[in-house]
């Protein structure tokens, strides 16, 4: 048994090694960000030293956007290390004209209950933003329903209601996407974790050795989740994966699309009203992606153009995050805006995906960006602000953000 153990190990460590090396000999499309002229570098410390990391980000009107803020500390603890009890990480503002930032408070939100937020969504129409929370020994993991309203001043935030369920595991939902807002909230949920985190001691060795085999491996672990109000369960038709992040949907809520990382793949559905699923089509990236976004500007009834933001190497990323214990956060990313050169970079990579559904038309295109001496940009956020027309990039690695202009 015990050998069994060590050979599994070893072949696991050699499956990261040999994929951390396509990292380094991937040639680069394009040059940073960082380089561009019409790229501006917005940094995100607000003096609010739980509002730096930038995860998902919904666009609200045409002067005001909603970042999430995600908990890197808690994902990428040491092996062994407890969570944290009762955090709370503000959900942040940006002001589109002026590109200041603004923590957000939530009015009437549940004092017992840690607030570290995740995938985000948000229904113009009514204002409502939901928003996964992984609220661990404080309350569990969930999605909470606010309400946003956002016509004069800086965004205000009302809490509604949370919503939990035996079917969402402990640190593992990731992103979510509103198919209607009445008369039933109807949501979908991806699961990116395909075990849970251990409440007493944290991410374990075996927890860590399962997630590299699922990814090396493609063990379809992970599924998505359909919720009505606070019934949610397993939907039909849909393929399981190794591991599922980022969720978007068309203009008119008939269809959604998953980034499904064990196929490095953008996976197409139909809705059906009982919340099964219909497989549409898949756009093969052959890399690993986190989340995406519809852009609003180009997609029409049969046609879906999403942003879709990821890196070159899973390999490569979980090497990196070994360092960000051993030699501290200075020295795996790069913190400098005016120019940095981390130790352990992750390139990251920004696609366009154009799925066309009156034909067989898949056309995936990576030309946004690929940063070979940094981790920042386009791994976490790649969206189209829909009334500039801007692009926002982030990573909830870095402690800044882009915002581009059309070149």
């Amino acid at each position: 048994m015990k050998n069994s153990l060590i050979i599994a190990l070893c072949v696991v460590c050699l499956g990261v090694y040999m994929d951390s090396l396509l990292t380094i000999t991937t040639p680069p499309p394009e040059k940073s960000l960082r380089d561009k002229t019409n790229c501006e570098i917005i940094m995100t410390d607000i003096n609010d030293t739980t509002a730096k990391s930038f995860e998902d980000v919904v666009f609200v009107n045409e002067e005001w956007m909603i970042f999430s803020n995600f908990d890197r500390d808690l994902y990428f603890a040491k092996l062994g290390e407890k969570i944290a009890v009762k955090k709370y990480l503000s959900l942040v503002a940006m002001h589109t004209p002026t590109r200041k930032l603004f923590p957000l408070t939530i009015q009437g939100y549940p004092e017992n209950v840690a607030f570290r937020s995740h995938g985000l969504d948000f229904d113009r129409e009514t204002g409502i933003l939901l928003v996964v929370n992984h609220a661990l020994l404080d309350g569990h993991e969930r999605v909470e329903v606010l309400h946003v309203e956002s016509t004069t001043g800086t965004p205000t935030l009302t809490y509604k209601k949370s919503i939990t369920s035996d079917e969402f595991r402990e640190g593992g939902l990731n992103d979510v996407v509103i198919i209607s807002t009445s008369p039933k909230l109807r949501f979908y949920t991806t699961i990116y974790l395909q075990q849970e985190l251990q409440e007493e001691e944290g991410t374990t060795f075996v927890n860590e050795m399962v997630k590299l085999a699922s990814f090396l491996f493609h063990l379809p672990y992970t599924h998505l989740i359909y919720c009505e109000d606070s019934i949610c369960s397993v939907p039909k038709g849909q393929y399981y994966s190794a591991a599922l992040n980022g969720i978007t949907t068309s203009k008119d809520k008939s269809r959604i699309h998953v980034a499904d990382l064990g196929r490095k793949a953008v996976v197409s559905y139909s809705v059906r009203q009982d919340g099964s699923l219909q497989y549409l089509k898949m756009a093969y990236l052959q890399n690993p992606m986190d989340n995406l976004v519809l852009d609003e500007t180009k997609s029409t009834k049969t046609k879906d153009v999403v942003t879709v933001a990821g890196i070159f190497s899973f390999g490569r990323m979980m090497l990196v995050t070994q360092a960000y214990h051993k030699d501290g956060a200075a020295n795996y990313r790069g913190q400098d805006p005016n120019g940095a050169n981390p130790k352990n970079p992750i390139p990251s990579i920004a696609s366009e995906v154009t799925m066309q559904f009156n034909e067989d038309d898949v056309v995936v295109e990576s030309k946004i960006s690929v940063l070979t001496t940094s981790s920042e940009g386009g791994w976490s956020v790649a969206a189209r602000n829909p009334f500039t027309k801007e692009m926002i990039y982030g990573s909830f690695w870095e402690e800044y953000i882009f915002v581009c202009k059309e070149a």
